[in-house]
Formats: structure tokens, sequence, C-alpha cells
């Protein structure tokens, strides 16, 4: 089923991203607030981007969206 697929696929993007929290490309946003919001792809569903950051041992995900979806307008929502 599609959705087994796509949460296995999330679940092994998230522990790629939990062992090298550095691995997502860190995207220039013009030098605004989401500085060191970095992304990467959900392996199989390129089409999903995970959006996230990091602090010594903490990864935050902020959204999953889209690719297709500007992430400038969708993470600049207050936290």
């Amino acid at each position: 089923m599609a959705a087994d697929r796509f949460l296995d696929a999330f679940s092994a993007s998230m522990r790629r991203i939990a062992e090298h929290p550095d691995i997502g490309s860190a995207r220039w946003w013009g030098g605004s607030v989401l500085h060191d919001v970095r992304a990467w792809p959900i392996r199989g569903f390129e089409q999903f981007i995970i959006y996230y950051r990091h602090s010594g041992a903490v990864v935050r995900i902020l959204r999953v969206l889209r690719a297709s979806v500007p992430p400038e307008a969708v993470l600049r929502t207050p936290e």
C-alpha cells in the first residue's frame, strides 16, 4: 500500500537526518530568520521535502511539504 511505503520512507529519512543532521541542503533564504532551516527529500517520494532545524542533538521538524509549495511563506509562520 502506498501509505505504508510513504511512512517507511519517511521513517528512513528521519533516521538519516537524525544520524547526520547536516545532510539536508541549507537553503538561501535571503538572510531571514529561516537561515538555519535545512531541506531533505523523502527518498522514493521526492515530491515531498522535510524542512527542519537542528541544534546539537535536537532535530526539529518544521514541516513536510510538497516540492511544488513555496516553503518561505509556510515556514515563516510564528512558532
